[in-house]
C-alpha cells in the first residue's frame, strides 16, 4: 500500500496539496488555497460517519450518520471553485452479511 501511495503522489502535479481528513473534510475543503479540490474518498468519510453512529436495527437506520454526511456536503457548498468527489463502487459486489453492511 505504501508503494501505491508513493506512486500516486509522484504522478500528481507539483501544485497539488494533500490534506488527510478521514472524519470531517468540510473544514479542510474550506481552507484549501486552490480553485480545484479533489475529495478522495467519500466512501471512507461515509464509513467513518456510519461507524461512529448508533448501529441500525431492523426498524431504523443508524442514528447520527445522515446529519454528519449532510454536514460534509453543506459546509463546502458555498466555497468558490471546483470540488471533485471520488468514491468506491459500493453495492455491485458481494451481498453483505451484516445489517450494517447492507445499510451502507
Amino acid at each position: 500500500m505504501r508503494a501505491r501511495i508513493a506512486r500516486h503522489r509522484s504522478a500528481r502535479p507539483a501544485a497539488w496539496f494533500t490534506v488527510e481528513a478521514p472524519t470531517d473534510a468540510g473544514p479542510a475543503i474550506l481552507r484549501a488555497e486552490t480553485d480545484v479540490v479533489l475529495l478522495d474518498c467519500v466512501a471512507v468519510l461515509s464509513a467513518n460517519a456510519l461507524g461512529s453512529s448508533a448501529p441500525p436495527t431492523k426498524m431504523r437506520r443508524p442514528s447520527g450518520c445522515s446529519p454528519k454526511l449532510t454536514e460534509y456536503c453543506r459546509r463546502p457548498a458555498g466555497r468558490a471553485g471546483t470540488l471533485i468527489l471520488v468514491t468506491n463502487d459500493v453495492g455491485f459486489s458481494v451481498h453483505p452479511t451484516t445489517r450494517l453492511g447492507r445499510w451502507f
